[in-house]
């Protein structure tokens, strides 16, 4: 089962600041309320997608003190378009291989960010895939965080990047003029990503 211990493990291995600058992440996370709590040891709770979302999202802050503060500005970046509305084009095609395990999550018609990537997860750990209509390749899908300093940050999420079928899906997130303490761009691989999946399918 997946415990915080082997998410901070796997995060550490691709984050350059290495796991002292991990744990203290998770620790500034605990204390938010972003990660989940519990016992230690073997009582300890097993991690979640949102978890993992939460814990991608804070690895793109500039300080752990920044970390919490950010990621719920990070997640609540609305999608440009609403579910309903139609004209999204290739967009819109490419989501209807999604739309089953995400109605329903968004507010007002809307698609949060974190939302939205906890969902992707979610598709991971149950079917080692991301369910796509008409028997299409399944796609692998990566994270960009940018343009922290405009007042306006962005989350991207890509699938099948550098492919010639590549959709990118932009989250909106505004905080007026106030500093998001993010790097001024994060780049999370579909590496990253696959390796995270497969940490949740051991809690299955």
């Amino acid at each position: 089962m997946a415990k915080l211990p082997a998410l901070i493990e796997a995060l550490s291995k691709y984050d350059p600041r290495g796991e002292n600058a991990v744990e203290n992440l998770t620790r500034e996370m605990r204390r938010g309320g972003l990660i989940s709590q519990g016992k230690r040891g073997l009582g300890a709770p097993d991690m979640t997608s949102t978890d993992v979302t939460n814990m991608l999202f804070a690895m793109a802050t500039r300080q752990a003190k920044d970390a919490p503060e950010a990621v719920r500005k990070l997640r609540a970046g609305i999608l440009n378009a609403k579910w309903t509305e139609e004209g999204q084009g290739r967009v819109d095609e490419f989501l209807d291989g999604l739309r089953d395990p995400l109605i329903g999550r968004g507010e007002g018609g809307f698609c949060r960010a974190g939302l939205f990537v906890d969902a992707l997860f979610d598709e991971l750990a149950r079917h080692h895939s991301i369910a796509m209509p008409d028997n299409r390749p399944q796609p692998s899908f990566s994270l960009e965080i940018l343009d922290p300093f405009t007042g306006t940050a962005t989350v991207k999420v890509i699938f099948r990047a550098g492919w010639q079928d590549e959709v990118s899906l932009i989250f909106n997130v505004t905080d007026g003029n106030d500093p998001f303490g993010i790097q001024q761009s994060a780049i999370i691989p579909d590496e990253v990503v696959h390796s995270l999946g497969w940490l949740l399918r051991a809690r299955q």
